[in-house]
């Protein structure tokens, strides 16, 4: 039997489509069975078991610390142990690759919670050493100061500080300096000078009265941590606490204060 071009053009279609068909419905119901897959070990890597401790414990314990770096690296441990544990293996083609998806997604969105929630640990913990050292920059300021607000700021790249001065509760201010990418150097500009310093160290000023500012930061991270008192005996008396009732009581924007 002989068709026509035509004719054997059509049914050339019609397989064609048919096949298309198939693959796409092959590719429908193996995603759907990949999500499934992948649901149950998602499941299992935030919940754990015997073996291992899961995602959402880990996360928790991490939040906890006040050492920001130490919290992250105990939170990446705990994740590649819950990665490992559950396995790497799966039944259907497209499980891996969306397993692996979730993976960069979850480690970025728990590393940044960690960070945020461990910073504002630590600045709460600096602040007890500050109250605990007061006496001290009284001393040395020879003013009778009082606590206001602190907070810390992780600036990244291409971060500019526009020379300024401070409003009234930052009359007495220091600026610690917690940590940088490669221990990159971004000197703070003040009275003409460049002030360079070391994880760890501090610079006391009059933030009302002295200009001060930082050229744009090349580096990929840099956390500064900010306190601020003001004379008990000056005009800006008022600003103790920032005008609230104690220390630790309300926010500013996406500031941490204490």
């Amino acid at each position: 039997m002989r068709v026509s071009q035509a004719t054997g053009a059509a049914i050339g279609q019609a397989i064609k489509g048919t096949a298309q068909q198939a693959t796409k419905l092959y590719a429908e119901i193996e995603t759907r069975k990949s999500e499934n897959e992948v649901l149950e070990k998602t499941k299992e890597l935030y919940e754990g078991n015997d073996n291992f401790e899961g995602l959402s414990m880990v996360v928790e314990k991490a939040s906890m610390m006040d050492d920001p770096d130490e919290a992250i690296k105990y939170y990446n441990n705990g994740f590649e142990a819950a990665k490992n544990s559950v396995g790497l293996n799966f039944n259907h083609r497209f499980s891996k690759k969306i397993f692996d998806q979730f993976l960069s997604k979850q480690q970025l969105k728990d590393g940044l919670a960690v960070r945020q929630k461990t910073n504002a640990n630590f600045i709460a913990k600096s602040q007890t050493l500050d109250l605990e050292k007061l006496e001290k920059l009284k001393k040395i300021t020879k003013k009778n100061l009082g606590p206001t607000y602190g907070f810390a700021r992780q600036y990244t790249k291409y971060s500019t500080m526009p020379e300024h001065i401070d409003r009234p509760s930052c009359e007495y201010s220091a600026t610690l300096f917690v940590g940088s990418c490669e221990r990159h150097k971004w000197p703070i500009k003040m009275k003409g000078k460049d002030y360079i310093l070391e994880p760890g160290s501090a610079l006391l000023y009059k933030g009302c009265d002295w200009k001060h500012s930082r050229d744009e930061f090349l580096g990929d991270w840099h956390l500064q941590i900010f306190l601020h008192w003001v004379d008990m005996n000056g005009p800006n008396a008022e600003f103790l606490f920032d005008k609230r009732k104690c220390l630790g009581e309300g926010n500013r924007g996406e500031r941490k204060n204490v």
